[in-house]
């Protein structure tokens, strides 16, 4: 069995560098202090909830017996009651009481925390949170211009992480062809295309271009519809399938006219047929 050398065949390792932008950040990097206090409440969070588990039963003014501190586990049955004062003093004996020695977490102010703080994350990293509550649950639910305000940033951010990628890759490829030595192949011939997954109110887009029918030439109109990606080969498409069902319509036409012509020949065929047999038939008798 033969050992693998190398899995290529360069004498060493191309690295490109596909950078955010041009000072090398990501977009979470200005957010990362938010996101580790983030993680530090939830963690207190969770010890809090174990601390309410392992809470201590604190019981004040009364001594209790082996057998009630079992009952209290086995049975959870706590029957405290204040002994009859038999001393001189005349001092007033502690009345027995019972409850749990617990931290007190102080919850509405973590929550609040924890909202703002996931709020400011998005915001500095100017990412769209899938989840708020105030997105809607679907995108037909807001119009077309609140959608393209909410995800403007992360266009702008794609943009600009497509043309650092672009870059890197035509680095990429002109080394490939300069290793595979073919002169036909061209950097500059390579076009890419990086496609974002926004959400679009198709409903309102199909109202917009009801509205400009006989107004505007139909590549113009089909540019308002987000599911076309290129409105000139949609229309020469369109303009393909009526020229198809021209074309079935004609040979359609031209077969129905056909079959009317044969059944009129055949007609007066049978017509003229009909004639000759009488003639002969009076030509018979006569004689």
């Amino acid at each position: 069995m033969s050992k693998k050398s190398s899995v290529h065949t360069f004498p060493i390792t191309p690295l490109f560098e596909l950078a955010e932008d041009d000072e090398r950040t990501g977009i979470f990097d200005d957010t990362m202090s938010l996101i580790d206090s983030i993680d530090d409440v939830f963690s207190a969070k969770a010890n809090d909830i174990s601390a309410f588990s392992d809470s201590y039963l604190v019981v004040t003014g009364q001594k209790l017996s082996p057998q009630q501190v079992e009952d209290i586990v086995t049975k959870r049955l706590i029957n405290l009651y204040t002994e009859i004062n038999t001393n001189f003093n005349n001092e007033t004996p502690t009345p027995p009481d019972v409850k749990f020695l617990t931290p007190n977490p102080n919850d509405e102010t973590q929550e609040n925390w924890l909202n703002r703080a996931i709020d400011l994350v998005y915001q500095i990293s100017q990412v769209v949170n899938l989840n708020d509550s105030n997105f809607g649950m679907s995108a037909q639910s807001i119009s077309g211009v609140a959608l393209l305000q909410r995800y403007q940033p992360m266009q702008a951010k794609a943009r600009t992480k497509a043309l650092k990628m672009d870059k890197a890759l035509r680095q990429l490829f002109t080394l490939l062809f300069d290793f595979w030595g073919d002169k036909s192949l061209k950097v500059s011939d390579l076009t890419f295309e990086h496609k974002q997954s926004i959400p679009h109110n198709l409903s309102e887009e199909a109202g917009i271009i009801t509205k400009l029918n006989g107004q505007v030439d139909d590549v113009t109109k089909l540019s308002f519809f987000s599911g076309i990606d290129n409105p000139q080969k949609a229309v020469d498409r369109l303009h393909d399938q009526e020229d198809e069902e021209a074309k079935k319509g004609d040979a359609s036409l031209q077969q129905y006219l056909s079959d009317q012509q044969k059944q009129k020949g055949g007609v007066s065929d049978d017509a003229n047929l009909g004639a000759g047999q009488a003639q002969n038939t009076n030509s018979a008798q006569s004689r």
